[in-house]
């Protein structure tokens, strides 16, 4: 290994960068500690220190460490992962191991470097330091976020998504914008797992998104329909997107949910009567790949299974200038419960 140039070694260096990023000791700093020319060779490499995480208990060895690669990542683009979920939670939201205060501290350390990050991930098991992260990058001091492009949200409890379900903490149930707003024009790839934000905001400043991901919303601060179908159309490149127990509020619009791009749709839903309702004003002509999932008994197992026929009737009805079943290349069906007649029907 003496013999490979420094170049080839930076390389390597790069790749056990990016799979340690999760362990209690990146590799950046195992073998910046081995040697003077592998200390040389990774201090020289700003793209080695890209790869930032904080996970849960946070401590202050995390913010050491965060601050050296901010500083040794140079101008490269950044990959945040903040993966704050205990454990040992026991699903109340109070009280918790990190609180609103870790996320403001975590946030101070990482303003100066927003305009850097590439791709974010944060998971949490609790509202109250989301709704702190969202309410603390309002007020960013830069024009747009033009590295992002990947970002992910999620607040892990699945159960808000239940029907009859309100939004909790109630305190803390105001949408804020994205980012306080500001254009997103590289964001391709948008994740929201029982995040709400203002929607009308996020359709407004998504542009260019080529996959959504829209999951376990309380009933509550779901989109309304017209609040989805603008944020749909306002990516004319969409190519995949998700909807897992978070189906628009209210009444159907006037308006389809269209894009003619769209290859690969998922739809998980809760209420049957509510994803027929949905599915019916749908137009989605290059479809390629749909998968259907009836989540409520995953949600709920005291809730008996429902007939899904309806849906799949709803389906067939549908034209091959709207939903082109014969087209589909890719097809899957989980936890669905139908008649042979339905499903021989739809097949």
């Amino acid at each position: 290994i003496d013999k490979l140039p420094n170049e080839l070694l930076a390389k390597i260096f790069f790749l056990a960068a990016k799979e340690t990023r999760h362990d209690t000791i990146p590799a950046p700093f195992i073998v910046s500690q081995i040697c003077r020319r592998w200390r040389n060779v990774a201090l020289s490499t700003g793209d080695l220190w890209r790869f930032i995480s904080f996970g849960f208990p946070l401590t202050s060895t995390q913010y050491l460490r965060a601050n050296s690669m901010l500083s040794r990542s140079s101008t490269f683009p950044l990959d945040l992962l903040m993966d704050f979920r205990d454990p040992s939670w026991d699903w109340e939201e109070e009280p918790h191991g990190f609180t609103s205060n870790g996320m403001r501290s975590v946030i101070r350390l990482l303003e100066p470097h927003f305009n850097r990050l590439q791709d974010v991930d944060i998971l949490l098991d609790t509202w109250a330091p989301m709704h702190t992260f969202l309410s603390e990058t309002q007020r960013l001091d830069v024009a747009s976020l033009p590295a992002l492009k990947r970002l992910s949200l999620s607040r892990c409890n699945a159960y808000f998504a239940l029907k009859g379900q309100i939004f909790l903490p109630e305190r803390l149930r105001d949408s804020l914008p994205l980012f306080g707003g500001k254009p997103l024009p590289g964001l391709t790839h948008l994740s929201l797992v029982g995040v709400h934000v203002n929607w009308s905001a996020a359709a407004s400043s998504l542009s260019n998104l080529a996959s959504l991901e829209l999951k376990y919303h309380a009933p509550d601060v779901l989109p309304t329909w017209n609040e989805f179908t603008d944020l749909i159309s306002g990516s004319p490149d969409l190519r995949h997107l998700s909807v897992i127990g978070s189906c628009p509020c209210g009444a159907a619009g006037s308006t389809l949910i269209s894009t003619l791009t769209l290859s690969h749709f998922t739809l998980g839903f809760v209420d049957i009567d509510d994803a027929v309702q949905f599915v019916s004003s749908m137009h989605f002509p290059a479809l390629e790949s749909l998968s259907l999932e009836d989540v409520r008994s995953a949600l709920d197992p005291i809730e008996t299974v429902q007939d899904a026929a309806p849906l799949l009737e709803c389906f067939i009805r549908m034209t091959s200038s709207t939903i082109p079943l014969h087209g589909l290349r890719h097809l899957k069906l989980n936890e669905i419960s139908a008649s042979k007649e339905a499903l021989d029907s739809f097949f």
